[in-house]
């Protein structure tokens, strides 16, 4: 089966195509291209001048035929990016499947799906993008096709194309000529659709409406249909290598936890690869300022920036100066014990934590060089079989800190809401109780990350602390904290809290919070 991936640029000033970097979007399509040559002979790129000259002659990435079809194809409507995608598809004259670029793939494709008339990644149903999507075309579009209108009950089903094709590549011909003439007979009100909830519109509800109208059945990457609110479960790298077939970043580009293990595991796979695409984005970041992360502030009031907030919110008149944290810490320490005092102590304290921690952490390179060596050494071990994984003994990891509070400090969760803000004001109204945030450094952004602790990771950081090295097998931490939850919840099975567990073991030795 033939692979096609298609990568294109709308503005040449800013490349990142929604990721939280340039460095991460070209570690995607670095990854991506490598996993699907890994188990197919032919990987072709559809792409433009600008993504040949990145892709091909500065990064030499493995696609064995490339096509320049994206330099002449000018969508009429500049929002509607999806077209490019389907015109890749239309030019497809054998069986193909197409793969964004920030899909990887891990095992290869099952028959089921190779033998497949079309195939997509999944069926999912209802979500809100298609319900928008849905009843904004109802409502301003003039031109509707019969077989779009057989879902105007409410149920609105779909597909999700991180893989789309088939052995019906004629079906896309057709499908692109369809879209093309929806588009058209509607252009002129095209500006008042939402323009992200119209392009999954037109991809992935009329590619099922249309394949429904054709009788051609769908082959599915994943098996279970996905509604809202929906649970994909394919940012798992932690699963890997043993456990995980397929990942689709989707939503998750400005993850960092996300980016950050996705570097982590093209640097696995190839850390020849990985070296030179580092190379190439700080050479394009350099080439635009504004596409720099930023390292960590030298100034003490963005260290300490939650203290100086609880400091204005209590009405107190703290010199947070650069060169005072002396000072400082005498001002809070010696505060009287009150409720609104307490609360700022402890937020100082944590902070001061975290403080100490960064300025005890290596140069750089030798941090980097530490967490590269880490990496290899987390990945071959969890190759084994399980038995031979649950054997090994594990402690905790050299660059990692505890911090344990009264209150809630650490920074925001991103798989909870990776747009929003923390309100570090509302502890003002909470009870003292009980916080372990966990601190760790990312090795490509180099920032540090606040994990909040879980029961889970409360527990296994708890019964490595009990014992006099630190140091336990997985199995035994598996045992311990499985039996000890069980005892005070029997909601889930003895196995289910023991591959929890295992799962987040997995997590935290991929971050470097444990090591082997």
């Amino acid at each position: 089966m033939k692979i096609v991936q298609t990568f294109w640029v709308n503005d040449k000033k800013d490349i990142r195509a929604g990721w939280l970097s340039i460095k991460y979007h070209l570690i995607s399509w670095g990854l991506s291209a490598l996993s699907y040559r890994k188990f197919y002979d032919t990987v072709e790129l559809i792409t433009d001048n600008i993504g040949q000259e990145i892709l091909i002659h500065k990064l030499a990435l493995p696609y064995t035929h490339v096509s320049l079809a994206q330099e002449s194809y000018k969508p009429n409507i500049e929002s509607l990016w999806v077209l490019r995608k389907l015109h890749s598809y239309a030019l497809q004259n054998e069986p193909f499947i197409h793969a964004d670029g920030d899909t990887f793939l891990f095992r290869p494709f099952d028959d089921e799906i190779l033998k497949a008339p079309l195939i997509a990644q999944n069926f999912e149903y209802n979500h809100p993008y298609y319900l928008q999507g849905f009843e904004e075309v109802n409502q301003y579009c003039s031109y509707l096709p019969n077989y779009i209108k057989s879902d105007i009950d409410g149920n609105i089903s779909a597909v999700n194309a991180g893989i789309m094709g088939g052995n019906n590549y004629k079906f896309y011909h057709t499908f692109f000529k369809e879209v093309d003439d929806f588009v058209a007979k509607n252009e002129e009100v095209i500006h008042q659709l939402e323009p992200s909830c119209f392009n999954i519109f037109l991809e992935q509800f009329l590619f099922k409406k249309l394949a429904d109208l054709k009788e051609i059945p769908v082959a599915y990457q994943l098996e279970q249909p996905i509604g809202y609110p929906h649970n994909y479960q394919l940012d798992r790298f932690w699963d890997l290598p043993n456990a995980c077939d397929y990942i689709h970043v989707m939503n998750y580009k400005k993850n960092p936890t996300i980016c950050e293990q996705m570097a982590q595991r093209l640097y696995i796979e190839s850390p020849e690869l990985y070296e030179r695409i580092i190379k190439v984005s700080n050479e394009l970041e350099a080439a635009n300022v504004s596409m720099f992360i930023e390292n960590e502030p030298k100034t003490l009031e963005t260290y300490f920036y939650r203290t100086d907030l609880i400091n204005q919110c209590v009405g107190l008149n703290l010199d947070l100066q650069i060169n005072a944290l002396d000072s400082l810490s005498e001002q809070i320490n010696t505060l009287p014990d009150n409720p609104q005092n307490n609360i700022l102590k402890d937020v100082f304290q944590y902070e001061s934590e975290k403080y100490q921690f960064i300025q005890s952490l290596p140069v750089v390179e030798d941090y980097v060089q530490y967490r590269k060596n880490q990496s290899l050494k987390v990945n071959e071990i969890l190759s084994k079989s399980d038995k031979e994984i649950l054997s090994n003994p594990i402690t905790f990891g050299e660059y990692v800190t505890l911090i344990e509070s009264e209150w809630k400090w650490a920074e925001i969760n991103e798989f909870t809401g990776q747009d929003s803000a923390v309100d570090y004001t509302l502890n003002l109204q909470q009870e003292p109780s009980y916080f372990q945030a966990v601190l760790f450094c990312y090795p490509v952004s180099m920032t540090i990350k606040e994990q909040l602790s879980d029961t889970f990771t409360i527990m296994i950081i708890d019964a490595l602390q009990q014992i006099e090295n630190n140091t336990l097998t997985i199995e035994e931490i598996v045992e311990n904290v499985s039996q000890e939850i069980y005892s005070l919840n029997q909601m889930n099975t003895l196995e289910e809290l023991k591959a929890n567990i295992l799962t987040k073991i997995r997590y935290l030795l991929y971050q470097g919070v444990l090591v082997f």
